[in-house]
């Protein structure tokens, strides 16, 4: 494999000392999320979720939490809307970044919960009522919402 060749793998660890470099550390939640973006509408980047991402920032060091990120793009006229009985329509607005601060081991559930899961369940439990699910801290408890969001259908009040 040439230099050129494995600067284009993503690593998953790296060795003993070995350094890393990013143009993303010590950005900003904004200018992340305008990477992330960008990149989308690049169509360059294809391991990742565009409109879902984990930004590891100074709060992350102290109380290894994770701020999650999820936009939601404007709906074209012949795509449908998210409407919810009781709820309206969730995500209220278009072109907007909903964030939650979460514990880092809940990722791959908070993931799995907005990217595949049944929107029935999972938008009126991250998006209609946050903070039944958060903290004193702000911190949004995945693991209490995933009986919310894995169930066909409840009857049960969030």
């Amino acid at each position: 494999m040439s230099a050129r060749t494995s600067e284009r793998v993503f690593k998953i660890e790296l060795q003993d000392g070995e350094p890393f470099h990013s143009d993303l550390i010590g950005a900003s939640k904004e200018q992340c999320q305008n990477w992330a973006l960008e990149k989308w509408f690049q169509a360059k980047v294809k391991s990742i979720e565009p409109n879902f991402i984990a930004i590891a920032d100074d709060r992350s060091a102290r109380d290894g939490t994770l701020l999650m990120s999820f936009y939601c793009p404007k709906i074209s006229q012949e795509e449908p809307t998210f409407e919810f009985d009781g709820w309206g329509p969730l995500l209220p607005e278009a072109n907007t970044w909903y964030n939650f601060r979460i514990d880092h081991r809940a990722a791959d559930e908070i993931h799995g919960a907005l990217m595949w899961a049944t929107r029935d369940t999972a938008y009126p439990t991250y998006f209609g009522l946050p903070e039944n699910f958060a903290d004193e801290s702000g911190i949004f408890d995945v693991f209490k919402a995933i009986p919310y969001v894995n169930v066909e259908e409840s009857d049960e009040d969030v």
